[in-house]
């Protein structure tokens, strides 16, 4: 019995200090649209959306999960209504004050038929960098690249290098500008065509009792490969 008392204080002492060093986090957010690499989920239709992550701050080890509403294959025979995803991955700071961020992301579409279609579901390897500067606007200068061995709907491997800018403003506004291009190699044996495209974003952003709010313009190349890639989006989130 004391061995048993002793290992079961032992249990809750490590948890405790365990648990010193963990966080969760989570947030939710409704949105007009919901644009990934420029292109709507959800027909240009509103999307709700949430996440959970467990971040291990010691090692900088994360883990977590995002999910949203879609609608981008309305109509058909394999329609997706749901988007729910799960990541993992690594980040810390070097001496010189660069961040970096090294992770994987899975993409699930737990509804889709696959009887009809090739499967949606993929995974993307990410790296991630950024820099703040000193400054009264505090910028920030981010970039990264995004790679996927085989891209949603099995269409081959995808590239994705980004960049982007972020300015802290008085009153709790912020601005920021983003581009991306998207690279999803050709397939002679699906007659795929494949894509190459960029787009961008600019936006402003606004702190309000404990609410953020972000209002902006997105653009692509007409080799986006849908229609419904530009266009203006609001968002309110909530963080906890």
């Amino acid at each position: 019995m004391k061995k048993l008392l002793a290992s079961s204080a032992a249990a809750a002492l490590l948890a405790g200090a365990t648990a010193a060093h963990a966080e969760f986090s989570g947030n939710v957010a409704l949105s007009t649209d919901y644009l990934f690499y420029g292109a709507s989920q959800t027909s240009e239709g509103w999307a709700i959306s949430g996440g959970l992550t467990y971040e291990h701050e010691p090692t900088g080890f994360y883990l977590g999960t995002w999910s949203s509403s879609i609608d981008f294959n309305g109509g058909a025979t394999d329609p997706a209504n749901i988007e729910l995803d799960g990541f993992a991955g690594i980040a810390g700071e070097f001496a010189n004050g660069l961040s970096w961020d090294l992770g994987v992301w899975y993409y699930g579409y737990p509804d889709q038929n696959e009887d009809v279609t090739g499967g949606y579901d993929y995974f993307e390897l990410y790296a991630k960098f950024s820099y703040t500067f000193a400054g009264s606007l505090e910028p920030t200068l981010g970039f990264g690249v995004n790679v996927s061995p085989e891209f949603f709907g099995e269409t081959g491997t995808s590239y994705y290098p980004n960049a982007s800018l972020k300015l802290k403003l008085p009153q709790q506004f912020g601005f920021y500008v983003s581009y991306g291009f998207l690279t999803v190699a050709r397939r002679a044996s699906m007659a795929y065509p494949g894509l190459d495209y960029g787009h961008y974003s600019v936006g402003v952003t606004k702190s309000v009792m404990g609410l953020d709010f972000d209002l902006s313009y997105n653009d692509a190349d007409n080799e986006c490969g849908r229609s419904l890639c530009r266009g203006v989006v609001f968002k309110v989130s909530k963080s906890f």
